[in-house]
């Protein structure tokens, strides 16, 4: 199999500063200090693979002002090991079977009242989870906490999907493609996580407000497709065909460069509609000064990722494994 399909990015338009949370050595040191305690690497292979990411730099660029940078790297770690745990693996319908019963567990574990779940967590996701949850959740409001908890499970419960797709060689069509994605991003649980960052929930009727949700889809296409452009050659390399680059090839014909080309053609559509939905919404009568502080790090956060995953290794330190079995650098935690 070749190393690339793509030996050169395409330019993907970000017009949004990018800034650094003052903390970010301390978010990284912290993250990696994390991922050895709750069990996440377990391998002095994955553990060099983890530092290698760069979590702790994620969360510093992707929450910039953060009130409580450890505990969103933290979370930054959790979301990238768990979607590992599911997308590594080279044998993928083996890991289906199991999304049920830790989804059970998550559910169980993001209790809105915050009382102990009813069983102890059975593997380090959740044993981490069960320590995250309450430490962000008791300062946001009851909305928020059942709104976080739905984005979260429907990201866990995705992985069905997500697993299914891969024994096709065929991409899935645009149309499936993507609403599946805006889920299996996880962006939704990270634009909640925007308010945990800045220590005050919004409104529930203002989120689930038209305007709003129009901002939050573009934001998250924006983010999704950027992701799915610089992470092609690695995702290929795993023989995962969830990614809208290669949707679009398949769907137009086109070589792996023209079809990347397009996807940062979309790309640079959805910045610009997320920039006329903010216009809209700060135009409305429902805006507030924390809303739009809020939408603020939402820029930052997209302008964050964007810069984090042109550094980080993540998507550079690419292995290519035999079918059915596991890249070295694989952690089974479940």
């Amino acid at each position: 199999m070749q190393d690339h399909v793509l030996s050169q990015l395409p330019p993907i338009p970000c017009p949004f500063p990018s800034l650094v949370h003052p903390a970010a050595d301390l978010a990284e040191a912290h993250v990696r200090y994390y991922g050895r305690r709750f069990g996440l690497v377990t391998t002095v292979v994955s553990g060099e693979r983890f530092d290698r990411a760069g979590y702790g730099m994620f969360a510093a660029r992707a929450f910039p002002t953060a009130c409580d940078i450890e505990l969103l790297a933290e979370w930054a770690a959790w979301l990238f090991v768990f979607d590992d745990e599911f997308d590594e693996s080279g044998r993928p319908a083996e890991r289906a079977l199991l999304v049920g019963e830790v989804l059970a567990e998550i559910r169980a574990i993001l209790t809105p009242d915050l009382g102990p779940p009813p069983g102890r967590p059975t593997n380090p996701l959740t044993v981490a989870l069960a320590d995250m949850w309450p430490r962000t959740a008791r300062r946001m409001a009851l909305g928020w906490r059942q709104r976080f908890a739905g984005h979260l499970c429907a990201f866990v419960d995705v992985y069905r999907s997500e697993i299914s797709n891969r024994r096709f060689t065929t991409p899935p069509s645009l149309e499936d493609y993507l609403p599946f994605r805006r889920v299996v991003g996880a962006v939704d649980a990270c634009w909640d996580l925007i308010e945990a960052s800045q220590g005050e929930s919004l409104p529930e009727e203002l989120v689930a407000h038209d305007l709003c949700q129009a901002v939050r889809i573009a934001a998250n296409d924006v983010c999704c497709w950027t992701n799915d452009i610089i992470s092609l050659n690695k995702e290929y390399a795993r023989g995962d065909m969830n990614n809208i680059v290669a949707v679009l090839r398949h769907t137009h014909r086109l070589g792996w460069p023209q079809a990347a080309a397009r996807a940062a053609g979309m790309v640079a559509v959805r910045t610009q509609d997320y920039l006329a939905a903010r216009r809209a919404l700060a135009e409305s009568p429902v805006s507030t000064a924390y809303l739009e502080r809020c939408l603020d790090a939402m820029s930052h956060w997209m302008a964050g990722s964007r810069a984090w995953h042109l550094w980080s290794h993540r998507y550079r330190d690419i292995e290519h494994a035999p079918p059915l079995e596991d890249p070295s650098y694989y952690d089974p935690l479940l």
